[in-house]
């Protein structure tokens, strides 16, 4: 009975410290982790969106690059159609 007593009455402070020490630390560890995880997949779809806008734009770029050289070869195709047909009348009259 004796002995019982001192168990219940003796100070356990230090020891409780000591496990809310460790489970504290165990539960910032996994808060950590949890927290890097979803860092890292955001990262990774980020990435992933940034690499599809680029390309979306490069093609952009090239199609906008190749309607204006469309629509300048035909200006000068019609420039040079109207110098000949200003020549051709000129040389008419």
């Amino acid at each position: 009975m004796k002995e019982l007593a001192e168990l219940a009455y003796r100070d356990t402070t230090g020891e409780n410290r000591e496990f809310w020490k460790n489970e504290m630390g165990h539960a910032l560890r996994e808060i950590q982790q949890v927290y890097d995880d979803k860092l890292e997949t955001v990262r990774g779809e980020l990435e992933t969106l940034y690499n599809v806008k680029v390309s979306s734009m490069q093609i952009s770029s090239f199609v906008a690059d190749y309607n204006y050289l469309t629509s300048r070869n035909n200006i000068n195709k019609l420039e040079l159609t109207t110098w000949r047909g200003n020549a051709y009348l000129a040389q008419s009259i």
